[in-house]
């Protein structure tokens, strides 16, 4: 299992632009937070962070429920799970809560947007 996520690490640090500086963002480098680097190429891969923070959370199913409309809202359960992974290794435990999983989205939006700002010139 580590060997495919050292594997899916290096190729998300080939092929994603923002990646590497996401990942100095949030202070995941190392052996200790390979299966987070995963989580996080999952979900840079699936989820454009250049998007609004209302896209991202409701793609993720990170939203309140809508008991008056009846219908099931769909969103990427795999997605979601990668996100729980990556709020785990971040906050430390097990104990997250969907404000932490937000507060995790809003990190990664600000480094990815931060990258692009220093990638175009002035």
């Amino acid at each position: 299992m580590r060997e495919l996520a050292s594997k899916i690490d290096y190729e998300a640090g080939k092929r994603i632009p923002a990646y590497n500086e996401v990942v100095d963002t949030l202070g995941i480098g190392g052996d200790n937070h390979l299966l987070a680097r995963e989580a996080l190429a999952e979900l840079m891969t699936y989820i454009d962070f250049t998007r609004g923070i209302r896209k991202i959370k409701d793609y993720l199913g990170l939203y309140k429920v809508d008991r008056k409309s009846g219908k099931p809202k769909i969103f990427g359960g795999h997605l979601r799970k990668a996100l729980q992974l990556l709020t785990m290794a971040l906050k430390g435990g097990t104990g997250i809560k969907a404000k932490d999983e937000e507060q995790t989205i809003r990190r990664i939006r600000e480094a990815v947007r931060r990258e692009r700002l220093e990638v175009i010139p002035a």
